[in-house]
This record gives structure tokens, C-alpha cells and sequence, in this order.
């Protein structure tokens, strides 16, 4: 065997993989499909490395495990899955998942971040807001908060765009400027996507957000 058919190989598993997992033209086998996706991880296929995680994760086919979904999501960031690292920050952060506390959630949610997640550059930006992610306390920095959601609010991404309304609203990191803080109320208005989640730590903002956007 060649190289070039050695390079091969994992892919065709790992799409193999995927045809058990999802029962798309065969009859749908879990099991089958984790021997597929652990073949193609011998070969350091992040694809395959990341269905792993995310059946360990999730407990299907396989006893639910979040010790070992973590391990294998990290490997898929060691072999360049973004995804990958979406996942742990979207697990610390809204799920508690993974036993990550304090800084290491914070790395994995900033990691995702810069790589472009815009629901991971919400969530970094509402840690340096209010300096708390479950039970852990952190150093508030009202300029990374600002930073980050105006990138997410940029992407057209609802809470972000909320969320600095009202660092404008109530004058926190910015200076306080209602004008401001209006328009970026409006976007949401105009784009008319809804608030997805909860907001983190704008209490001064309830009379606008009480007006039901």
C-alpha cells in the first residue's frame, strides 16, 4: 500500500462512518459506525475524531462519557478541527459539561472565538463582562466584553447585538449614550432574529428589554 492510498483509507472509513451513524442508504448501526470512526482516529482523522467525541458526549451508542469525549475532542483540535474546540467551549459554558472551570473555560471559549464561532464570541465576551462562568469567578474586562460582542454584533448575531445596546444603555465600557444604545436596538428589530438565550448581567437594561424585543 502506497502513501497516497494510506491517506485514503481514513476518509473512506470515516465516510463509511457516517452512512451507519445516520442509516442514509443502510441500515443505521451505531456500533458499527464507532469501529468505523476509531479506524479512521488511528490515523489522526479529526472528522472521525469528532463524531467520536460527540457520541461519547451525547451517549449514543456508547455509555455516556464526558471525561473521554473531552479527550477526544481535544485530539480533534491537536489534528485541526475547529468544531472540535466549538464544542468544549459551548459545553463549559452553557451545559457545565466536562468539569472546566474558571480560566479553562474561558481559553477554550476565546480559542473558538478567533477561529471565527460567533456564538463562542458571545460567550467570551459575557465572561469578561461579568467575570463569572459556573461558580467560578474571574477578572472582569470591560474592553474585551465590548471587543467581543461587537464582533459577534457584527455577524449579525442577536444576543451580542443586545448585549452591547445595553453596555451603551447603562454606560458600562462605553460611555453611556442611549442614542447609540437605541441603534443598536433597532438591528434587532430589523433583523428580526430573536434573543436565543438568556443575557448575562444587564440588569440596568430590564426597562428596554421589558418593551419585548
Amino acid at each position: 500500500m502506497n502513501a497516497e492510498q494510506r491517506k485514503v483509507i481514513p476518509q473512506h472509513r470515516f465516510d463509511w462512518g457516517e452512512l451507519f451513524e445516520s442509516g442514509s442508504g443502510v441500515v443505521a448501526d451505531l456500533s458499527q459506525a464507532l469501529s468505523l470512526y476509531q479506524k479512521a482516529a488511528s490515523q489522526d482523522d479529526s472528522d472521525a475524531e469528532l463524531h467520536i467525541a460527540d457520541l461519547l458526549a451525547k451517549g449514543k451508542g456508547v455509555g455516556k462519557n464526558d471525561k473521554e469525549a473531552l479527550v477526544w475532542y481535544r485530539r480533534a483540535v491537536e489534528h485541526g478541527s475547529l468544531d472540535a474546540a466549538a464544542r468544549i467551549a459551548r459545553g463549559c459554558f452553557w451545559e457545565n459539561s466536562f468539569s472546566l472551570r474558571g480560566e479553562e473555560c474561558l481559553y477554550w471559549n476565546e480559542r473558538a472565538a478567533t477561529t471565527g464561532n460567533v456564538e463562542a464570541m458571545y460567550t467570551t465576551a459575557a465572561i469578561y463582562f461579568t467575570g463569572h462562568v459556573y461558580g467560578a469567578q474571574l477578572m472582569i474586562d470591560l474592553n474585551k466584553a465590548v471587543m467581543w460582542y461587537q464582533k459577534a454584533a457584527d455577524k449579525g448575531y442577536a444576543n451580542a447585538i443586545v448585549s452591547l445596546g445595553c453596555m451603551y444603555y447603562e454606560g458600562k465600557g462605553v460611555p453611556k449614550d442611549r442614542k447609540t444604545a437605541g441603534a443598536w436596538f433597532e438591528k434587532v428589530d430589523r433583523s428580526r432574529r430573536p434573543v436565543e438565550e438568556g443575557l448575562f448581567g444587564h440588569d440596568g437594561c430590564d426597562e428596554w428589554l421589558a418593551r419585548g424585543y
